[in-house]
């Protein structure tokens, strides 16, 4: 059982925690980007055509049906191209399936749109939590630093361990919260393949710190 949190990917896509995961091919809702990992669900108009799960819609997709493999852009006709970009890969070409895993175990940490209900229909967790996300406007940063807002917790250390995603004007950064002040906000970040950020948080600067405990999830499949 995994007792610490290993960022799995390969070239982007999502990595099974474990052996003997099963996968299907679908189509996905169109002029949609999708991250590697999101929970999906199915649209009851469209059999076969998946969009990104949440409890709250009422088109088939708060049924969560998988997880999706890779990263995907969609175009206004559905057609699907692997990666960040849209209009189709380096030979201009897309596709009009994507992968989705319905069974296999999984790193929560790695998931999208996962709350407690999908948990409930799609398996169970074999380790750890869900929880939400803690989400704010930076106030400051330094090279291997971010100051949190201000409504952030009072608690030293409290952040320590987890992952935090910063998003400025240049895009998104990732990191690791290795120290955190409660009275002055400060989190001190650790890099993979790096010492500092590449662009220095700033007021303007958004952050995401995911949910503490790596958590792992039992997709159980049909």
């Amino acid at each position: 059982m995994p007792t610490s949190y290993t960022q799995r990917f390969s070239e982007g896509y999502i990595v099974p925690s474990r052996p003997g995961a099963r996968r299907l091919p679908v189509g996905l809702v169109a002029s949609t980007t999708y991250a590697a990992g999101t929970v999906l669900g199915e649209v009851t108009a469209t059999p076969g055509t998946m969009g990104p799960y949440a409890e709250g819609n009422t088109d088939g997709t708060q049924i969560p049906k998988g997880i999706l493999r890779e990263p995907c852009v969609t175009d206004a006709s559905g057609n699907i191209t692997e990666g960040g970009q849209s209009g189709g890969n380096e030979w201009g070409t897309t596709e009009k399936a994507a992968t989705m895993y319905i069974s296999g175990y999984f790193f929560v940490n790695e998931l999208t749109g996962l709350d407690s209900n999908a948990v409930g229909i799609l398996g169970f967790l074999v380790s750890g939590s869900v929880g939400a996300a803690v989400t704010g406007t930076a106030q400051a940063g330094t090279g291997t630093s971010i100051t949190l807002a201000a409504g952030a917790s009072a608690t030293n250390s409290a952040y320590v361990g987890q992952q935090i995603t910063v998003v400025t004007a240049n895009g998104a950064e990732v990191g690791w919260i290795t120290a955190y002040n409660g009275a002055t906000k400060v989190a001190t970040v650790a890099f993979t393949g790096a010492s500092a950020w590449q662009t220095t948080p700033t007021s303007t600067s958004t952050y995401s710190i995911a949910p503490a405990g790596v958590g792992e999830l039992c997709v159980a499949g049909g």
